[in-house]
């Protein structure tokens, strides 16, 4: 069961709309919405729309412009923005990060699921420095074990390097002493305790990879 009480009346009706269209059939609702509505821990105020199919971004454009005439669209790189209803969507085709599992489909929605969710905000947390992408993983892990979760990540994201994936999750008290949102909690969050909990996956990250390497290099006695 999905928890709408994390997104408004205008969200879940252009999310509805959105994944309801011929067109985007192979685009499922990512990031935080996603996280969102699957485990009820925040709210979100955004929708973030992947496919793995190539889609030329204009032809992404004439497709809201038929069933959104009042929206405003932008073309960024190879994805689109656009405002619908006040409801700030990215669509992104082609995305490189093949997804794992099947979309997950209630409530009309179509999503990615969690372990898919869960890559996408550890390539988040790579390039970015935001309280919620933190926050989503704190939770995320809570309900995916953290060794597969980032064994999982190296199978998807093979070029990524493992000492990045160490830095990214180090940096967890630098986002919450940065200026970036706090995005609306459904429940109490202690962010020490999201702190504390990001270095020991770092740690026994850091431990299970000196094991492999080990084991690939023994000493000679």
């Amino acid at each position: 069961m999905l928890r709408l009480e994390t997104i408004n009346s205008a969200l879940l009706k252009a999310a509805t709309k959105l994944v309801s269209i011929p067109a985007f059939d192979s685009f499922r609702i990512v990031d935080g919405t996603s996280a969102a509505l699957q485990l009820g821990h925040r709210r979100s105020i955004d929708i973030d729309l992947f496919s793995n199919d190539k889609a030329d971004a204009q032809h992404v454009m004439n497709v809201l412009r038929r069933h959104f005439p009042s929206a405003q669209l932008d073309n960024e790189y190879d994805w689109v923005t656009a405002l619908i209803n006040g409801i700030k969507v990215d669509i992104h085709p082609d995305w490189h990060t093949p997804f794992s599992d099947p979309p997950i489909v209630q409530n009309d929605l179509r999503l990615a699921s969690l372990r898919d969710v869960a890559i996408f905000k550890i390539n988040a947390i790579i390039g970015r420095r935001e309280k919620k992408d933190y926050i989503d993983l704190f939770y995320l892990f809570e309900v995916i074990d953290p060794e597969q979760l980032l064994h999982d990540f190296k199978k998807a994201e093979p070029l990524l390097s493992d000492n990045s994936i160490l830095f990214a999750l180090g940096e967890t008290n630098a986002a919450f002493a940065n200026d970036s949102p706090m995005p609306e909690m459904l429940c109490s969050l202690d962010t020490d305790e999201v702190i504390i909990r990001m270095n020991d996956i770092r740690t026994n990250y850091f431990k299970m990879l000196e094991k492999q390497r080990n084991l690939k290099n023994p000493q000679k006695e």
